[in-house]
């Protein structure tokens, strides 16, 4: 019984080694391995604005799950990044924009 067990894992394990295995493409002699990239989403305005405590103004995004976010650049650094808004916020814009 104890074989059996130690030969389903084995079978079992290499299964999930053959599922996970990279993809390649041959060109002639040479190999190359096909790496999946993900689509970034595509940027979407909603037409609102956000306005922080400070008095500055922001345009509002939607991602494609439907929570907005606006898009603010570090003073220190000078990167962009996503600074999402609450959510009845997103639900509200959502329900005006019929999504």
């Amino acid at each position: 019984m104890k074989k059996y067990l130690i030969a389903f894992t084995a079978a079992l394990l290499m299964g999930v080694a053959v599922s996970y295995a990279q993809s390649y493409t041959r060109n002639g002699k040479e190999f190359s391995s096909v790496t999946k990239t993900r689509a970034s989403e595509p940027v979407r305005k909603t037409g609102y604005t956000w306005k922080d405590s400070k008095g500055k103004s922001y345009d509002i995004y939607m991602s494609s799950k439907g929570s907005c976010y606006i898009i603010r650049t570090s003073a220190k650094t000078g990167k962009e990044y996503r600074s999402y808004l609450p959510k009845e916020v997103s639900r509200e814009i959502a329900k005006e924009l019929g999504k």
